[in-house]
């Protein structure tokens, strides 16, 4: 069996000797009880966080099995998507750095502005675009650790014309800009915009993120229309870093970014 299937298998095991309906396992490990139905049946693949609870619930933490059955999953299995691979990148992460043109990051996307963006894909239908949408905005989790120390630095660039690009309508842009000026108050995080008449074109090709592991190993991750890619090829990590950095030269510093998304509301709101 692969490591997917095995893990469906070891949940129904280890569900059935402990004597616990799905109601009550999901009950404990705070999660959907439909999830854990999807999971068992091999509908949908785990979760870091469900495989974490369970070898709590189980008492396997030393042991860890569900949390290997799911990393071994991630090496093997080619139907997970490349953006989930970086899920779980992003929540080991000791550093996170990334850059869009268009969007505001989806790290600090409030759920109008992605429910705006993600239901904008023919492709997906209601009910998967509100599972996406609680998906994004569960993964600002990473930013709300305790201690501090245990939150990421965060370097979150991209362009100032997403201050006057209305994903979702005016309202929705404004909300989502004030909760910019919120998050830019974090200690560790730190968000730059690059001037919209700037002449280079470094970054115009499209959005891309870097991760440092607290091992040190670099991950990044380019986002694409029909499919991205997760990689630690040491020459495509460092073909990032190299753009990311000849984009962040340009940028303004946060303060000035801060006024500027300040102007922007100031803009909206007037309208």
């Amino acid at each position: 069996m692969t490591a997917r299937e095995t893990f469906s298998t070891e949940l129904v095991r280890c569900r059935s000797e402990a004597r616990l309906t799905q109601e009550v396992l999901a009950g404990r490990l705070h999660l959907d009880r439909s999830f854990v139905s999807h999971v068992e049946r091999g509908k949908k693949p785990p979760k870091r966080v469900l495989a974490e609870g369970l070898d709590r619930v189980f008492k396997l933490s030393e042991e860890g099995r569900f949390v290997g059955l799911y990393e071994h999953m991630l090496r093997e299995d080619g139907s997970l998507s490349w953006f989930m691979k970086w899920l779980d990148v992003e929540r080991r992460a000791a550093m996170l750095q990334s850059w869009d043109p268009m969007l505001v990051p989806g790290l600090l996307q409030t759920p109008a502005y992605a429910q705006a963006v993600i239901g904008s894909n023919p492709l997906v239908d209601s009910e998967q675009v509100k599972e996406r949408v609680l998906s994004r905005t569960q993964r600002r989790a990473i930013l709300q650790r305790a201690p501090l120390a245990r939150v990421p630095r965060v370097g979150l660039l991209f362009d100032e014309g997403v201050l006057h690009r209305p994903i979702g309508g005016p309202a929705v842009l404004v909300e989502q800009l004030r909760f910019l000026l919120e998050m830019a108050t974090h200690p560790r995080l730190t968000i730059q915009i690059t001037p919209m008449l700037l002449e280079s074109a470094a970054g115009m090709m499209g959005a891309f993120a870097l991760a440092r592991l607290p091992d040190g190993l670099d991950v990044v991750t380019v986002d694409a229309l029909f499919g991205g890619r997760t990689s630690v090829e040491a020459d495509e990590v460092a073909e990032a870093k190299m753009w990311y950095e000849a984009i962040r030269v340009d940028a303004y510093p946060q303060g000035k970014s801060i006024r500027l998304i300040e102007d922007a509301i100031g803009t909206w709101t007037k309208e």
